[in-house]
């Protein structure tokens, strides 16, 4: 379980990183690289898609995946519970609102954080695929993305960012295992190749959300990794 691990160190080295040299960062910089590991993301749900074995599956299974995902509320319930989280943790003196921004903005940047690095599509995809192939690439990128991004927004929330890397491990560890004992059964190639595939079109989805070139609800879509396992391991 090497790829949860790495995570969970890049944002606690980010935020160590954004305290000890908060004056002598270029903040200009920092938030122009967000657009470049769009690229990075957008590339990577390209080479994961090329090996679908069934692209009929993969696409029934987004359609379907969207559809279960809109009518539960998927996105919007996990958008209100880190709200809900991040209100309960207000009254923490680390949690107080920086005098540089408000309430309202600090309330609604955070709990895009916590949406962000806890559900992000990367994080979810690349921890199930550690868990069934041990290969942690994913999760190593979006390591090296979650560093730079903690230290963008330490310099405007503060050091309490660091606390969504707790919920975030939580998470990825879940998802690892889950996947690990999945394996167990000797899952068939076909079936990693499909659902590897459902992941990178949703990667592609979340590499057009954070250029900003369009929103799409990927958080709504997840539900379609479950059905491209399950439909492409009944019909193998």
């Amino acid at each position: 379980m090497t790829g949860p691990w790495i995570n969970f160190l890049a944002i606690l080295s980010g935020t160590l990183f954004a305290v000890l040299f908060k004056k002598r960062i270029n903040g200009e910089l920092i938030k122009k690289i967000p657009d470049i590991f769009a690229l990075i993301t957008f590339g990577i749900g390209v080479y994961l898609i090329v090996k679908i074995d069934n692209f009929v599956i993969v696409t029934l299974s987004i359609i379907i995946g969207f559809i279960i995902g809109e009518l539960s509320r998927l996105e919007k319930g996990v958008v209100a519970l880190s709200g809900v989280f991040q209100r309960k943790l207000s009254n923490i003196d680390i949690f107080k609102v920086p005098p540089a921004i408000s309430r309202e903005k600090y309330s609604e940047t955070y709990t895009t954080l916590v949406v962000l690095f806890c559900t992000g599509a990367t994080g979810i995809i690349g921890s199930l695929t550690e868990g069934m192939t041990g290969n942690y690439d994913l999760l190593l990128v979006k390591s090296v993305i979650d560093f730079f991004t903690v230290i963008a927004f330490c310099l405007i929330l503060g050091a309490s960012v660091f606390f969504i890397a707790i919920p975030l491990f939580i998470i990825e560890t879940t998802l690892y295992c889950t996947a690990s004992a999945l394996m167990t059964e000797g899952v068939p190639l076909q079936v990693i190749h499909n659902f590897s595939g459902c992941g990178g079109i949703i990667l592609i989805g979340a590499a057009m959300n954070i250029s900003g070139i369009k929103r799409y609800p990927v958080l709504s879509i997840t539900p379609a990794l479950v059905i491209a396992f399950v439909a492409t391991w009944y019909f193998t």
